[in-house]
């Protein structure tokens, strides 16, 4: 089978930077995040057999941002003109190496990865094609992104472990496309949504499982398809009380925005643009001697004189 990855490049590249210890060149350049980048994208590429692949990136401003300034504040915070520096190189090593790389202004990797997810399955149902979409990537909000007829699964480099339909719903308790309401109840720390005060993980669950987001069914004990032979799902005064509060309304209809995906970007996806290609050798020869990166030099096929030293 023909696989199709898809790649969430700022999450790669954010655990290239955070994973690989600080490497600098001669001259005092840090390009960790430029060697995982690439030794990354080489493992998982050779581990999935990827005939079709696309890198895809957050652009410098976010709709999210713009709706909510404090979303993902912690991250922003966290980030570093070197980081910045270093993702300029790896822009410039996917050209060399003809990866199909995308960013569209205002939205991030994850809008694009749900857009070209989208385009690709509907292509592939269409035409009645064995292929398979891989979304490699360790952020857990992607999880609403795969399919239950296995089309879309998303690859665990780190544990080599394919995420299907059942996976998910085992790690969640709902379904795939349900999880932006589960954050929109309980929260997300890692990006800074607010969700409904007071109310956690387990009971987040329940809520969605028998209201499926229905703000005021929630508020009023009206489970979806319930009917008049099955015992009700009763809501606690506890958590009623908490969806009562002046802000609880208004907190988990801005938390629901943010945590959903945007799969509408106006973009063409075609599988011919995303055919994996051989990289321009002596141009990201040139780049690489410039890094100090000799030892990714096997690796790409590049030859190397014997009086360089491969660090």
């Amino acid at each position: 089978m023909k696989n199709i990855v898809l790649i969430d490049g700022n999450n790669l590249v954010h655990r290239a930077y955070h994973g690989i210890p600080k490497m600098t060149t001669s001259t005092g350049m840090e390009v960790n995040a430029v060697y995982g980048f690439i030794t990354l994208y080489l493992k998982a590429v050779k581990a999935l057999d990827a005939q079709y692949v696309a890198v895809l990136f957050d652009s410098e401003t976010s709709w999210r941002k713009t709706l909510y300034p404090e979303y993902k504040a912690k991250r922003r915070s966290e980030s570093s003109n070197t980081l910045v520096d270093q993702f300029n190189l790896i822009h410039k090593v996917c050209k060399l190496m003809n990866i199909h790389q995308c960013f569209v202004d205002t939205y991030e990797a994850d809008d694009l990865l749900a857009t070209y997810a989208k385009q690709l399955r509907e292509f592939i149902k269409k035409r009645n094609l064995e292929r398979t979409i891989l979304i490699i990537t360790k952020d857990k909000d992607l999880q609403q992104l795969v399919t239950k007829d296995g089309i879309v699964q998303v690859y665990d480099s780190m544990h080599d472990k394919l995420i299907g339909y059942e996976d998910v719903i085992e790690r969640w308790k709902v379904l795939p496309h349900q999880i932006p309401i589960v954050q929109a109840i309980m929260g997300d720390k890692v990006d800074n949504i607010t969700g409904v005060a007071g109310i956690g993980q387990m009971t987040a669950f329940k809520l969605v499982k028998h209201f499926e987001g229905d703000f005021d069914a929630m508020l009023t004990n009206k489970a979806k398809g319930a009917t008049k032979h099955q015992s009700p799902f009763v809501v606690s005064e506890s958590v009623i009380n908490k969806l009562s509060t002046l802000n609880a309304r208004g907190d988990f209809e801005l938390s629901l925005k943010l945590a959903s995906l945007v799969d509408d970007i106006p973009v063409n996806v075609s599988l011919v643009d995303l055919k994996v290609q051989p990289p321009n050798l002596a141009k990201l020869k040139k780049l690489l001697t410039e890094l100090e990166m000799f030892s990714l030099f096997p690796r790409l096929g590049i030859s190397s004189p014997a009086k360089e030293r491969f660090i």
